[in-house]
């Protein structure tokens, strides 16, 4: 996490009883930059303050990316193709392209000084200034594209030219969901402004052991982790489906005798790990980065929802 500011400020109609301010929002702004690589998997950070679900993208800025030859793709979760892509187009790309014109005008002879060419030569520079689909100045301007709080891209840069995403909003002081669909390998991000453990994040309709989150190695694009998540739902299932075939058996009188023997067996396994579940390594103290985003590896008839905790209730995360 980089250049991360929060500034406490009370929300619209604040009621203030002594010097307590009862209701607050966090808001913020943050650079999200995933290093030196070329193909990252990333999400913007914060939601809208206005309580929107979606981030517009004519809202975050972008440090490093060089417009029509750096795309941030939108992956189609069914095909992994690509569904979408925009490149940015920033005020330094703007300011040194027009100094690069107006070096020439002047050599060329169009101008007696540089002063000259490059006041006339700036505008039209800076009026790319922005998002774009595709060619800078001749394809579609994509500043006003939504992208829903929680989804992720994969980037396509240069490893030599690592992107900062500038990402404002607010921080969540309320828990909140973010739901994949009926797709089967979605790209889900941490759009919390700050790093959190897994335990820290619950995954509702996942089936630990069949459906996975991936990390996915930036250079590569091949698998460098994968996790998956035991739920508590899960947990009640397989304790009761393994009940009722006890007491068919005859080890147990009563269903309620041998749920309640088997039931803590199978909570034991509630939550995130490598592999298979029970018999690999525990998974909730992995770290998950600002910005971070995992390929889902599920079922399309098993919608999956990521539900994050309050930024005000994540297990602390010493430095």
């Amino acid at each position: 996490m980089k250049k991360l500011m929060f500034a406490l400020v009370a929300a619209g109609a604040a009621a203030v009883m002594g010097d307590a301010i009862e209701s607050a929002n966090i808001v913020g702004y943050q650079g999200v930059s995933k290093g030196s690589v070329a193909q990252p998997m990333f999400g913007f950070t914060f939601v809208p303050v206005d309580g929107a679900t979606s981030n517009k993208l004519g809202d975050v800025a972008v440090n490093g990316m060089r417009g029509g030859t750096d795309f941030i793709q939108v992956i189609n979760p069914t095909t992994l193709a690509q569904d979408a892509q925009y490149t940015y187009y920033s005020a330094a790309q703007a300011e040194n392209a027009a100094r690069t014109s107006a070096e020439e005008l002047v050599e060329e002879g169009e101008y007696d000084t540089f002063e000259e060419a490059y006041a006339d030569e700036y505008p039209r520079f800076a009026a790319r200034i922005g998002w774009w689909t595709g060619t800078v100045g001749s394809s579609s301007r994509a500043d006003d594209v939504y992208v829903a709080v929680g989804s992720g891209f994969l980037g396509l840069g240069n490893a030599s030219r690592p992107m900062t995403f500038n990402c404002a909003g607010e921080a969540p002081t309320t828990a909140k969901s973010y739901s994949s669909g009926a797709v089967a390998q979605p790209i889900v991000a941490n759009f919390l402004p700050t790093r959190f453990y897994l335990s820290d994040m619950t995954v509702t309709g996942m089936r630990g052991g069949t459906d996975f989150i991936q990390v996915i190695n930036p250079t590569t694009l091949a698998q460098d982790a994968q996790y998956t998540y035991y739920s508590a739902a899960q947990a009640e299932n397989a304790a009761r489906t393994s009940a009722e075939e006890l007491v068919e058996e005859g080890e147990y009188d009563t269903f309620e005798e041998a749920y309640a023997d088997e039931y803590p067996r199978f909570a034991a396994r509630i939550g995130w790990w490598t592999g298979t579940v029970g018999s690999s390594s525990r998974a909730d103290s992995v770290i998950v980065e600002a910005g971070d985003a995992f390929l889902v590896l599920g079922s399309a008839s098993r919608p999956l929802t990521f539900n994050f905790k309050s930024v005000l209730d994540l297990t602390p995360i010493a430095d």
